[in-house]
C-alpha cells in the first residue's frame, strides 16, 4: 500500500510539473529563446514535433523559417510519445536522420534551434544531430539548445523517469565531442535550462570547442 501510494504521489507530482512547464507557463515558455534568438534572417528548428515551438518562433521572429521532424520513423515511440506527436504534428517534413546534412544543408542559417527536441537521440544519433547543426549555421551563427537535465529538481519532480534526461555534465561531455563552444547558459525555469552554442570560427565543418 504505502509503495502504491508513493507511485501516485511521483505520478502526480510528474503531471503536475509537466502542466507547469508546459501548460502554465507556455505564454511566456519561449520568450528567452526568442529574444536569444534575434533578427535571424534565416533560421531552423530541429524538432521532433512533441512541442509549440515551431509555432510561436514562426509567429515571432521574422526572416526565413524552416523546420524538420527529426525523429527516426525506424526507432519505437512509447504510447506517450506518439500522442504527443498526434497533438503537435510535426511541423514541416521529416528527413531520416542518415540524410540529416543533405537536408538541411551547410552554412545555410543564421540560428539553429534544438527546444526539447536533442534528448529524444541517444549515442552516436545524438552526436549525429548536433554535428549536423553545427554544419548548418553560417559564420557568426549560433545554435540555441533548450533541455530539461537530470538533476536534483527534475528527480524531485519526475522520480525515474528524470533518467530520460541527461546531466549538465553529459550535455558539456557531448557538445565537446562533437566540437563547440558554449557561450551563454541560463535556467529558464527550475526544470529546464537554455544555452546558447557557437562554431569555433576557421572550421569549415561546424568543430566546435566547449569553454571551460
Amino acid at each position: 500500500a504505502m509503495a502504491g501510494l508513493g507511485a501516485i504521489a511521483v505520478t502526480l507530482v510528474a503531471i503536475a510539473t509537466t502542466w507547469w512547464v508546459f501548460a502554465h507557463s507556455s505564454p511566456g515558455r519561449w520568450d528567452w529563446v526568442v529574444v536569444t534568438a534575434g533578427t535571424p534572417d534565416r533560421w531552423l528548428n530541429l524538432t521532433t514535433g512533441f512541442d509549440d515551438s515551431s509555432a510561436t518562433l514562426h509567429r515571432s521572429l521574422g526572416g526565413e523559417g524552416r523546420s524538420i521532424d527529426v525523429v527516426d520513423p525506424t526507432f519505437h515511440l512509447d504510447g506517450p510519445l506518439r500522442r504527443a506527436r498526434r497533438r503537435f504534428p510535426p511541423p514541416g517534413p521529416s528527413v531520416l536522420p542518415a540524410a540529416l546534412d543533405r537536408g538541411i544543408g551547410r552554412h545555410r542559417v543564421d540560428v539553429v534551434f534544438l527546444l526539447m527536441a536533442a534528448h529524444e537521440a541517444h549515442g552516436p544519433a545524438r552526436l549525429g544531430l548536433l554535428r549536423s547543426a553545427a554544419q548548418a549555421i553560417a559564420p557568426g551563427g549560433r545554435l540555441i539548445l533548450v533541455e530539461h537535465l537530470r538533476d536534483a529538481a527534475n528527480i524531485l519532480a519526475f522520480g525515474p523517469g528524470a533518467w530520460h534526461f541527461s546531466s549538465r555534465a553529459e550535455w558539456l561531455a557531448t557538445t565537446r565531442e562533437a566540437g563547440g563552444r558554449a557561450v551563454d547558459e541560463t535556467r529558464l525555469s527550475p526544470f529546464v535550462a537554455g544555452f546558447v552554442l557557437e562554431p569555433e570560427a576557421g572550421h569549415a565543418y561546424g568543430v566546435w570547442e566547449v569553454a571551460p
